[in-house]
């Protein structure tokens, strides 16, 4: 139930904001349910916790490939350019 691990996420979030997992996980879920602009906001914020969570900034990579397959379906190209210049600011950041 996707509805309901969101939630649960949520709670975890709540009881203790700093674990980088847990927003790793709620982006995953999110992910599943086509929620890009969530997913991404939730990767960013696990590396944000943690800047060598490198799992996080896989998974932001993983959503970026979703969105150029996203745009192939009709997505608009502000939207597109707003998500992947964002996750490329991003890498470059953890990069230095």
């Amino acid at each position: 139930d996707i509805d309901g691990a969101i939630y649960d996420y949520n709670q975890a979030i709540k009881i203790d904001p700093s674990l980088p997992f847990v927003y790793n996980n709620l982006g995953s879920v999110k992910r599943k349910k086509k929620d890009w602009d969530g997913a991404i906001a939730d990767y960013t914020t696990a590396i944000e916790k943690d800047e060598n969570y490198y799992i996080a900034a896989r998974d932001v990579l993983e959503e970026t490939s979703s969105l150029k397959k996203y745009s192939s379906r009709g997505a608009s190209d502000d939207y597109l350019f707003q998500n992947i210049v964002g996750t490329e600011k991003l890498l470059t950041r953890l990069n230095t």
